[in-house]
């Protein structure tokens, strides 16, 4: 699967929850809060896809700051502590502006806003031509009853 800068997606994928660059930096944004640790052997780093070969590229970029711990096993790491820095945070806020979900956003940001002027719209053009009568007001007094006939009826 190739990978975008922006998440092409509306959902986020289980299946493949890292299809993009900005999934990524999202992962590396919320790493502390999750309560997991990642480890992996240092052949990882030799692959192009995996996502240790991807972390490391985004912290030799400068996006991420990554706190490595060496494991007893041979050529194991593991991430103890990952956070963005600075130039991840903007680069994350312009991809997510860039994003299919942000894209959904303004459309119906957009569909709200039309519909809400036309009913506006509408309305004002109904009041100025005069479509609306004011409803008439009631004439007619409702009866009183007198005592006479309040005792005839019982």
């Amino acid at each position: 699967m190739r990978r975008t800068a922006s998440r092409r997606s509306i959902f986020y994928s289980m299946v493949y929850p890292f299809d993009s660059v900005q999934s990524m930096l999202e992962f590396a944004n919320g790493y502390s809060y999750m309560g997991i640790r990642l480890s992996g052997d240092k052949v990882d780093e030799d692959d192009f896809d995996s996502l240790r070969a991807w972390m490391i590229r985004l912290e030799r970029e400068g996006y991420v700051e990554i706190q490595w711990t060496d494991l007893p096993e041979e050529g194991h790491r593991r991430i103890d502590a990952m956070a963005l820095t600075t130039e991840g945070h903007k680069l994350l806020a312009e991809l997510r502006s860039q994003s299919a979900g942000a894209k959904l956003k303004q459309r119906i940001a957009d569909l709200a806003w039309i519909v809400v002027v036309s009913m506006l719209t509408t309305l004002a053009t109904i009041q100025v031509r005069g479509w609306l009568a004011p409803a008439p007001a009631p004439t007619a007094q409702p009866q009183q009853v007198t005592a006479a006939e309040g005792e005839s009826n019982e």
